[in-house]
């Protein structure tokens, strides 16, 4: 079981003490930044492959390096199951996707936070279009809502309600295997799973 699950509200709070704090975490190279940035724009396989190679092997560079494949091929279920397989398990990976985007290098360059943070937006959509490929990871994916709308700027919840209105048999069955107490915190504060609607909504939508 995710321990996401079992967390509570107050984890919100915790979670964006470490994203702004980064509790000492080691800084990446800005080499691997930069290779992780190249990937993020990379215009096809070829290119996006030949620029893995030089980038590093950590979290961060294999969830860019899924996105980016799950985006060049959309319709792809394999290159779904691996973006899904990355859905953050824990604090230190929930803390690399809210920070890409940020300065993560003495000297990066603009163009690859600007990059970076095309990926860090691009999340939750790139999620949803994936869940619908690959249901399968329906229980991981409404797990993580609980943290994801943490953040005020999530628009997790609204890209959830594609899925819920599309998978409806599946949503109800993975949001009914959360513990009771948040189930009944995920129908009453993320999406309410019977109509649908969305309850977590990002600030520039309130």
């Amino acid at each position: 079981m995710r321990r996401f699950q079992m967390r509570r509200l107050p984890i919100w709070t915790f979670l964006f003490a470490i994203a702004l704090g980064r509790l000492g975490a080691e800084e990446p190279s800005c080499g691997d930044i930069a290779s992780t940035a190249e990937m993020a724009r990379a215009e096809s396989m070829p290119v996006l492959i030949e620029t893995s190679r030089r980038a590093g092997e950590g979290y961060r560079e294999r969830l860019v390096l899924a996105y980016r494949s799950f985006q060049l091929n959309p319709r792809s279920r394999p290159d779904a199951e691996r973006l899904l397989a990355l859905i953050p398990a824990g604090d230190a990976e929930q803390e690399v996707v809210m920070t890409l985007g940020e300065s993560l290098c003495d000297n990066e360059v603009v163009t690859d936070m600007k990059a970076l943070a095309l990926v860090r937006d691009g999340f939750a959509r790139e999620l949803a279009r994936a869940v619908m490929l690959a249901p399968n990871f329906l229980s991981a994916y409404v797990s993580y809502s609980l943290v994801a709308v943490g953040d005020p700027h999530s628009d997790y919840a609204v890209q959830m309600r594609r899925v819920c209105q599309h998978k409806h048999a599946g949503f109800i069955e993975a949001v009914k295997q959360l513990p009771p107490a948040t189930e009944q915190f995920f129908a009453s504060h993320v999406i309410n799973p019977d109509g649908c609607k969305v309850l977590a909504l990002p600030e520039s939508d309130r």
